[in-house]
C-alpha cells in the first residue's frame, strides 16, 4: 500500500499542494482543509495579522493551533462524509500517525488530534464553528483543557510559583518562564514509555513554568546545580493519581545539556466530574495565544493515502 506524504499550505493569497502528482482524493482533501485556512485568514473568526513572529507561550501557541487546526479537520470530515465516498477521514489518520510515530511528529501531530477530538465533541455542525472563536465561548485556554474537552471553569489554571535558588557557579540566564503544559510532557513521557504509563503520568498536569540556568564557570563540571525543591503527586477524589502537579525548570550547563528538574509543587484539580459548558465567560484562548504570533503551518500528511479511496460521481 503506497502511504505517500502528500502535503497542503495556505497563505492570505493562495492554497499549495505538494507535490502536483496527489491523486484526486489527496487534493479534494487537503484543498478542503486548506480552504478553511483560507477562510480564516479572510474573515474575522482568527486573528491571525500576527502570525510568524515569536511565541513566548509553548501552551498558548499549541492551544490555539489547536482551535485553528482542529477547525480545519472538522470540516474536512464533514466534507469527505458528505461527498466522498471512503471510509476515512483526517481525525482517525491523524490518531493513527499520533500513536504509531515517533516523537517529534506526535508532538507536531497533537495539536490537530487533540484540536479536532475537542472540536467534534463541542460543535454540532460545520456551520456552527464560528462560535468558537466568539469571544463569549469558553473555549480552552491550557492544553490540559483542550485535551480533556473542558472550559477553563472546569479545570482552572492554579497559581504557581517557580523557585530556583542559585549557587556560586549556577545562575538564572532568563527572567522569562515558558509555559509547556500537557501535550507536550505527555510526548515526553511517551518518547520513553509505553502509551497508557505516559498517558497517566502526563494527566492532570495543568500547568508549569520553565526557565534556564547556566553555568558561569567553563566546561560540563562547573559546580553544583541550583539547589531544587521537592515535589509531589497528588490524587484526585476518587483516589485515582491526578498526575504530577510539579513545575518543571530545564538546567542548561554551558555545554548546552540539559536535564528537567522538579520545582514547586501546585495543586491540581480535585475531580474529573465533567458539567455542561457555560456559554458566558469570557475565553481569551486563541486571541491571547493569536496576540503571540502563531503560524499556521502546513497540514501535513492527512490526506488519504493512495489506493484506499473511490470517489462518488457528483
Amino acid at each position: 500500500m503506497n502511504t505517500s506524504v502528500y502535503h497542503g499550505q495556505a497563505s492570505p493569497r493562495q492554497v499549495v499542494v505538494m507535490p502536483k502528482n496527489a491523486s484526486e482524493a489527496q487534493v479534494r482533501t487537503l484543498l478542503a482543509h486548506e480552504f478553511v485556512h483560507w477562510l480564516q485568514f479572510h474573515s474575522d473568526v482568527a486573528d491571525t495579522s500576527g502570525f510568524g513572529g515569536f511565541v513566548d507561550d509553548t501552551d498558548s501557541s499549541q492551544v490555539a493551533a489547536g482551535l485553528v487546526e482542529g477547525a480545519s479537520v472538522y470540516i474536512t470530515d464533514a466534507y469527505v462524509e458528505r461527498y466522498m465516498n471512503v471510509s476515512w477521514n483526517q481525525t482517525g489518520e491523524l490518531r493513527a500517525q499520533y500513536k504509531q510515530g515517533p516523537a517529534g511528529r506526535r508532538l507536531f501531530r497533537a495539536r490537530y488530534l487533540y484540536g479536532a477530538q475537542y472540536i467534534h465533541s463541542t460543535v454540532e455542525n460545520p456551520r456552527n464553528v464560528s462560535w468558537l472563536y466568539d469571544e463569549s465561548t469558553p473555549t480552552p485556554v491550557t492544553s490540559e483543557q483542550l485535551i480533556d474537552g473542558t472550559a477553563p471553569s472546569e479545570e482552572p489554571e492554579r497559581n504557581l510559583t517557580l523557585s530556583v535558588n542559585e549557587t556560586e557557579n549556577w545562575t538564572v540566564s532568563s527572567n522569562h518562564y515558558d509555559t509547556k503544559g500537557e501535550i507536550v510532557v505527555r510526548t515526553m513521557v511517551r518518547a520513553e514509555l509505553n502509551r497508557s504509563v505516559a498517558s497517566a503520568a502526563a494527566d492532570g498536569w495543568g500547568s508549569d513554568h520553565v526557565t534556564r540556568a547556566a553555568s558561569v564557570s567553563p566546561g560540563p563540571s562547573a559546580g553544583t546545580p541550583p539547589e531544587r525543591p521537592t515535589s509531589s503527586l497528588t490524587r484526585s477524589s476518587s483516589g485515582e493519581p491526578s498526575g504530577p502537579t510539579t513545575s518543571m525548570t530545564t538546567i542548561a550547563s554551558s555545554a548546552s545539556t540539559t536535564r528537567p528538574w522538579p520545582c514547586s509543587p501546585a495543586t491540581t484539580r480535585s475531580s474529573r466530574t465533567r458539567r455542561p459548558r457555560a456559554r458566558t465567560t469570557q475565553s481569551p484562548s486563541l486571541r491571547r495565544a493569536d496576540r503571540r504570533r502563531l503560524v499556521i503551518g502546513s497540514s501535513g500528511p492527512i490526506s488519504p493515502p493512495l489506493g484506499r479511496t473511490r470517489l462518488t460521481q457528483h
